[in-house]
């Protein structure tokens, strides 16, 4: 068996990612400057500069010009949870914000039409969400319109739907389904979350249901993969028994 001995480029790449994986366990996100890596791994500034790139394009670590160079935060979100996102996120150190691209009534897909049973009143709400400025999620949101009267002439600039719903049409999530698939982005995903063309993407059809069984809202969301980790998280796990049988 032939060994080679590993290139200086590809040992500051492995070196840099055994640091990500240590600062996201650890919460502490800053990173050395390219001239300390140099330094303390005996690596010439070149290969550094090059392993850097790589994990810029990997979306693994981020630049700021105040800051310096520091790991790219994911945010964990629980595939069980019937919360919003917006309380899935619940970040207190971090500026989460929306912004509400379109709301308005719409022609639904078969698939919509056939799960919230209406086909003459589909509201759609297509959001974008931030986080510290920068792009993190690009959503639809479909309702049956006839269930929330007046429902287009709301403002949901950074307001919560589900926060929305329970206060004005008493309507709360109950329990819902949701299938998550991964894609890489096309021409129109990379325009909307403002990345390169086929980027990693996580994309997350939710249905959802209230209290009395009753299909509400279907949505679709595409969250840029590098951004988010999901965890399974079950509680109270036995309501659902009537529900199997």
């Amino acid at each position: 068996m032939e060994y080679r001995e590993i290139s200086p480029t590809l040992k500051s790449e492995e070196d840099l990612k055994l640091q990500v994986r240590r600062g996201l366990s650890s919460g502490k996100y800053d990173l050395p400057s390219e001239r300390s890596l140099a330094e303390k791994t005996n690596i010439s500034r070149t290969s550094i500069r090059k392993s850097i790139k790589t994990l810029e394009r990997e979306d693994l670590i981020k630049k700021d010009s105040r800051k310096g160079m520091e790991i790219n935060k994911k945010h964990t979100i629980n595939l069980l949870s019937a919360k919003s996102l917006s309380d899935e996120l619940n970040i207190k150190t971090d500026q989460v914000s929306t912004v509400v691209l379109n709301n308005e009534f719409v022609e639904g897909n078969s698939e919509i039409i056939e799960f919230l049973k209406t086909s003459s009143s589909i509201f759609c709400l297509t959001r974008k969400r931030l986080i510290n400025d920068e792009i993190f999620s690009f959503e639809q949101a479909y309702l049956n319109g006839e269930l929330f009267p007046g429902i287009e002439k709301i403002n949901f600039e950074n307001k919560s739907l589900y926060e929305i719903l329970k206060n004005k049409y008493q309507t709360i999530p109950e329990y819902g389904h949701e299938t998550i698939n991964v894609k890489k982005s096309d021409d129109f995903l990379s325009s909307m979350l403002n990345v390169e063309l086929q980027t990693p993407l996580f994309e997350v059809v939710s249905k959802s249901f209230d209290a009395s069984d009753q299909p509400f809202e279907y949505s679709t969301q595409y969250l840029i993969g590098s951004k988010v980790n999901y965890r399974l998280e079950a509680k109270n796990i036995f309501d659902y028994k009537d529900d199997l049988e």
